[in-house]
């Protein structure tokens, strides 16, 4: 498997630089422009071999030190692939193939025993499927391969919070980040670190927004600082990786910085009418 981006020219292998970064937005591959291909000439699209179907990362491309391209997530789980499960498929079907290749003789040689076995007024293919089939006969065959095509590309979808513990946010462009639905950007920082932040402003800031909290609670051990993007507001960002800090202005007036990082902004991908 392989992550593609489509590049501004073509013949651009040894420019076009790719960074690898994990599900929690740290850097699992740093940028290089080796191994990465342009596999039809001319095409100005370029490619490099995905190092883990079983890990969800983020492909960040560029055309130059400094500049980004787009970015292209793949998510854990690609492994599976539909060439796997068919492999799985045939196998387990063999069996009833050999089965299936009896029956049909059987049928061929004694016709009318065979439809008046089918029980269905002459012709099977009104059968209804999945019908109670013995296992080895054509009808229970059609019944596992049902099953098994029902399998075939399923995937399990994880939701993880947008702050990874190394303090990297990543958001979706057009999301919306609402507490209500689990998805609220929330940092900790340990009571004992800090003054009091009751009556506090807290902010979270970076190049592009700047978003007040709509919550903060202490438990006595950590304060709890919400914050809730609008989809608006998180369709308002353009830069794919921005430096954030969070910032309080205490009651009394002094300003504080409580937690910095990374902010990875994934874009929308736009409906196609």
């Amino acid at each position: 498997m392989y992550a593609r981006y489509e590049g501004s020219a073509s013949g651009l292998v040894g420019t076009v630089a790719v960074t690898i970064l994990a599900a929690d937005g740290s850097t699992y591959a740093a940028r290089t422009t080796t191994g990465i291909t342009e596999p039809v000439a001319g095409s100005g699209v370029y490619a490099v071999a995905d190092p883990d179907p079983d890990l969800t990362l983020t492909f960040v491309w560029d055309e130059g030190a400094g500049g980004l391209g787009t970015s292209e997530t793949l998510y854990a789980g690609r492994g599976s692939t539909a060439s796997a499960v068919a492999d799985a498929v045939r196998t387990d079907l063999t069996p009833e193939l050999a089965h299936l290749d009896a029956d049909v003789s059987d049928a061929v040689a004694a016709p009318a025993a065979a439809l008046a076995a089918a029980g269905v007024a002459g012709d099977p293919w009104t059968a209804e499927v999945p019908g109670d089939y013995e296992e080895g006969t054509a009808g229970a065959l059609l019944s596992n391969l049902q099953g098994a095509l029902t399998t075939l590309g399923a995937r399990a979808v994880t939701i993880a919070s947008p702050v990874a513990e190394s303090g990297t946010v990543t958001l979706c462009a057009g999301d919306d980040y609402a507490a209500a639905d689990g998805r609220a950007v929330a940092f900790a920082v340990a009571v004992e670190d800090v003054p009091s932040l009751t009556g506090a402003t807290l902010k979270l800031k970076c190049a592009e927004a700047t978003w007040t909290a709509t919550g903060a609670t202490s438990d006595g051990t950590n304060w709890s600082i919400v914050f809730e993007p609008t989809a608006a507001q998180t369709a308002a960002l353009t830069a794919e990786r921005l430096a954030y800090e969070v910032e309080a202005t205490l009651a009394g007036g002094n300003v504080l910085t409580l937690a910095t990082g990374t902010l990875v902004v994934m874009r929308d991908i736009p409906e196609v009418v």
